[in-house]
């Protein structure tokens, strides 16, 4: 059924086609030749994925200090927010406290 002078193809017919041309370019080539660029193909994967495998053993102790460091920094980070909302909530930081016991003993008659 033409359509503006074209002929519409389904989508069946086209992959027909294309499985017929798949066919033909299979049949034209030489799987022998292909056997020698396949193997080196083979070979230089296996180096890449043993390369892989190597530097990920070797990074494996870097990351786990790397996680540690920062697990610190949270910590360190949930310590001053702490200390903070201490601070607006009236109560003296240490360095205040530390402070008014300098004052005290340096007013202290006794000493």
């Amino acid at each position: 059924m033409p359509v503006n002078g074209y002929r519409v193809v389904s989508r069946r017919e086209t992959t027909q086609h294309h499985d017929g041309l798949y066919a033909d370019v299979a049949d034209a080539i030489d799987f022998g030749a292909l056997k020698h660029p396949q193997d080196r193909i083979r070979i230089d994967l296996a180096g890449l994925d043993r390369s892989l495998a190597n530097g990920h053993g070797q990074h494996q102790r870097t990351r786990k200090h790397f996680g540690t460091e920062l697990h610190l920094f949270m910590d360190l980070g949930q310590m001053y927010l702490h200390r903070r909302s201490k601070q607006t909530a009236g109560e003296p930081s240490f360095h205040q406290r530390y402070q008014d016991q300098r004052r005290q003993k340096s007013d202290d008659p006794t000493r």
